[in-house]
């Protein structure tokens, strides 16, 4: 009956403790609703061939940059940083950063990796065009580039027998692949190269469609162009991440692509 007197009081402060911990969590505010104008920050930017995209998340942001290197583009060098909005400055204010050089396979897929360190400090801001600037505290990396938001559009989308692929290729510029399978013999394909609007903040492009022919074994017999004058398109993102396509021709109206791949 002693001992559990002893240790009656100690398990209520354990639990008091707990159920704090609980509501707290529970209560704890996303970081845009904290500060709404730090939202302006969260995006894919690109200066040149080095790629930017920060996330808000719990309680701050998550900065991730790849610039891909090598003689054959074979390596990745990858910054990672969770910085924290300064409303007093307007800035994104980072410590603990690191950088890490990624090698990579024929497949674009990371087969080694060497953390290079992780200290490293930087601070990010946005200049009077609405241009995100990066300013690495540790080795200056982020001297002179400027970067450009450019949606988040890269990924592999699926509806139906159509499937669109998007690969971002330098600064604001997409290239844009779409295979439709009308039937086992033929389909329809088009190849976009297609710009961010951040106005809209849609891709928008022109591109030119042909048609293919296979065979039994599925190799391609012939490929022709359906219309030598080309066609214009804007492609979209809704709520959920979908995309929809938007053809001079209307051939994709009301069609709705998941993205299967990122």
């Amino acid at each position: 009956m002693t001992l559990l007197k002893k240790v009656l009081p100690w398990m209520m402060i354990l639990c008091l403790l707990c159920a704090c911990s609980a509501l707290a969590e529970e209560d704890e505010p996303d970081y845009g609703d904290l500060y709404p104008e730090s939202l302006v920050y969260e995006g894919t930017w690109a200066c040149g061939g080095v790629l930017l995209e920060s996330v808000a998340e719990d309680g701050g942001f998550r900065i991730l940059i790849r610039h891909l290197t090598g003689d054959g583009m074979d390596q990745r060098l990858v910054w990672e940083y969770s910085p924290l909005y300064t409303p007093e400055t307007g800035t994104l204010s980072a410590v603990l950063g690191s950088k890490t050089l990624e090698t990579l396979d024929l497949d674009g897929n990371v087969s080694s990796s060497s953390t290079e360190y992780e200290d490293g400090e930087a601070v990010f801001s946005l200049d009077a065009d609405g241009h995100l600037l990066w300013k690495d505290q540790k080795e200056d990396a982020g001297k002179d580039l400027v970067f450009s938001k450019i949606g988040n559009f890269a990924g592999t989308y699926d509806c139906d027998r159509a499937s669109i692929e998007i690969l971002w290729d330098s600064d604001d510029v997409y290239s844009v692949e779409i295979h439709w399978a009308l039937n086992a013999k033929v389909s329809s394909d088009w190849s976009f190269t297609a710009t961010y609007n951040p106005e809209s903040g849609m891709l928008e492009g022109t591109g030119m469609e042909s048609r293919t022919q296979y065979n039994a074994a599925g190799d391609v017999i012939s490929s022709e162009e359906v219309d030598p004058e080309g066609c214009f398109a804007t492609f979209a993102l809704d709520a959920d991440g979908n995309l929809t396509w938007q053809n001079s021709d209307g051939v994709a109206d009301g069609m709705v692509f998941e993205r299967s791949i990122f």
